[in-house]
């Protein structure tokens, strides 16, 4: 029980900031987190099935949002080499810097809730779990269909 208050506690501000931060749905910005570069310098690039994939949204919605998130200079959009019919995305720095400053907002919500354990390990590990655990329920759900 307690890890589903947390993790809906969790959930709730990161919704909230994500909306008021960004005027981004929860889906939108988590395309931009699948574009973001784990390394400082790092550049990540992914076709449209795997991003189908990693949402676990339509292609269609694939489509509509790379559109909408590729005029606001988010994203861009490119024809993959090796397979015609395929396009490929990749963060463009106004995407980098809106990922940077939602989750900086989220942090500053995190620490008012939480306060100082927002900074240790243990809180970070946490929130990781429970961000692995709501992939697998999810996973196991798509199963059963």
């Amino acid at each position: 029980r307690y890890c589903l208050l947390a993790y809906a506690q969790v959930f709730q501000v990161f919704v909230t900031t994500v909306k008021r931060s960004a005027g981004f749905s929860v889906t939108d910005f988590r395309f931009l987190l699948e574009l973001y570069p784990k390394k400082r310098f790092g550049e990540k690039i992914h076709r449209a099935k795997d991003m189908v994939r990693f949402l676990r949204t339509g292609r269609a919605y694939v489509a509509t949002a790379s559109v909408r998130l590729e005029e606001r200079g988010f994203i861009s959009r490119h024809s993959d080499e090796k397979d015609a019919r395929g396009v490929l995305f990749k963060l463009e720095p106004a995407g980098f810097l809106c990922v940077q400053d939602t989750s900086e907002d989220i942090y500053t919500v995190l620490v008012a809730f939480y306060g100082d354990t927002c900074d240790s390990r243990v809180t970070l590990d946490v929130l990781k779990r429970l961000l692995v655990a709501e992939d697998a329920a999810l996973e196991h759900l798509a199963r059963q269909r």
